[in-house]
């Protein structure tokens, strides 16, 4: 054998991947167990759910008035939850899409594809990590805003809450025009919908006493808003003359 032959490199055999690390095409094990993160969400959820269902029962004693910053405790919590759940549901229906897409694992742990493809903040971003050296992920990602930061927020619905509608903010009152019919429109919790004639020194509490006992319903128990075109809102307290509203619209 010449010195030339003998020098010549050998051809590499093809890398095999152990199946232990790969994706095995011949045996469905079912649904992937759920991630760290995921099972640290749902954790925070079921913490978060105890604790606004304990910030409800607050202030339904008696036959005072909520106080606002019970209220604005409650919409941030419910706001969190619901982000929480939001998050939860992300991470796991991708995690399911990339453990049955063909070789979407094959180099990838099942705790780095949700850390990888989703952000630790409060608007997730779907987009692989593409950097060699991706910043370290907290243990436990910022999960929503604080409750300092979200002192008012959209309106929202749910069947579990008490109030009908969340505490809105803070908007100017317009005065109605002095010879118009001014009349104040009034959506009501049940969804229907009334009006009032506006008449100096006569409130909200007066004006609405009549609709507001047909449906057993108390001020002690409602919050009342003004609703804008740009839904936006403003709380307003039952003592308020309707003669400041005509031709606008209030909920409670």
């Amino acid at each position: 054998m010449s010195a030339a032959t003998a020098a010549a490199p050998l051809p590499q055999p093809p890398r095999v991947v152990p199946a232990a690390m790969g994706v095995s095409h011949h045996h469905n094990p079912g649904p992937p167990s759920p991630s760290k993160e995921v099972r640290e969400l749902r954790k925070i959820i079921s913490a978060t759910e105890l604790e606004l269902h304990e910030i409800q029962q607050i202030g339904f004693i008696g036959h005072g008035e909520r106080p606002s910053l019970v209220i604005e405790e409650e919409l941030a919590l419910y706001v969190r939850l619901q982000e929480l759940k939001r998050r939860e549901r992300d991470l796991t229906n991708n995690r399911q899409r990339v453990t049955h897409s063909p070789g979407a694992q094959g180099h990838r742990s099942p705790e780095a594809s949700d850390s990888q493809l989703f952000s630790p903040t409060r608007h997730s971003v779907h987009l692989p990590v593409t950097s060699p050296n991706p910043p370290p992920q907290p243990s436990h990602p910022p999960l929503g805003p604080s409750l300092s930061s979200i002192p008012h927020s959209p309106p929202y619905t749910s069947p579990s809450f008490p109030l009908s509608h969340p505490p809105p903010s803070n908007l100017p009152l317009t005065p109605s025009l002095c010879g118009e019919e001014d009349v104040l429109r009034v959506g009501l919790p049940d969804g229907m919908r009334t009006a009032v004639k506006v008449q100096h020194g006569l409130t909200l509490r007066q004006a609405l006493k009549k609709p507001m006992t047909t449906r057993n319903l108390s001020t002690s128990r409602c919050v009342v808003y003004v609703n804008h075109k740009n839904h936006r809102q403003r709380f307003i307290d039952w003592a308020t003359d309707t003669s400041v509203l005509g031709g606008q619209e209030v909920m409670f």
